[in-house]
């Protein structure tokens, strides 16, 4: 979820310090403080195959497409919203490596284990609405305030990645 309970989608990825050699026996370790590969030319590789993989899977037929999303089955609509992907910057975001298996649980954790909005964010909850607060990464210095009908609210909480929402609380 986003600040405003709409869809955030983002992959975490852990990768190895390192890298097995080409001829696939030693070891390539990363120089301290140094990444194995710059993270520009990771977020562009990055890109890459995973459009790559997506546009293979949708000609295979093993994407599924429901409601609003169902006209992405035609490879003209699909190739449509794929290529604007190719022109916009990913990001990759590199942490210094984990000193263990219990950093890296502590890390996953906070992510499997996150719901999308805490209490202290709820402002006020009526018969009819939901009032929260939220950040907008427009301006992050100030907090928001936002009121969403339940129906809208749950739907947001219980469908996080099921379609773009405004933050007026209707759909596009």
């Amino acid at each position: 979820w986003n600040q405003t309970l709409g869809p955030h989608a983002h992959l975490h990825v852990l990768i190895p310090a390192g890298a097995l050699g080409a001829e696939g026996k030693s070891y390539r370790r990363a120089g301290k403080g140094k990444w194995l590969f710059p993270v520009r030319a990771l977020s562009r590789v990055y890109r890459a195959v995973f459009l790559k993989g997506l546009t293979r899977l949708q000609r295979k037929g093993m994407l599924e497409f429901h409601g609003k999303l169902e006209g992405l089955r035609e490879p003209v609509a699909f190739k449509s919203l794929m290529d604007p992907l190719y022109q916009k910057e990913w990001v990759v975001f590199a942490k210094r490596p984990f000193a263990g298996p219990r950093q890296i649980l502590a890390y996953l954790g906070r992510y499997t284990h996150k719901v999308g909005i805490s209490n202290q964010r709820v402002l006020e909850v009526t018969n009819e609405t939901v009032t929260f607060s939220h950040r907008d990464p427009k301006d992050p210095a100030r907090k928001k305030i936002l009121t969403l009908r339940g129906p809208e609210f749950l739907r947001r909480y219980l469908h996080p990645t099921q379609e773009v929402i405004h933050p007026t609380g209707q759909a596009p």
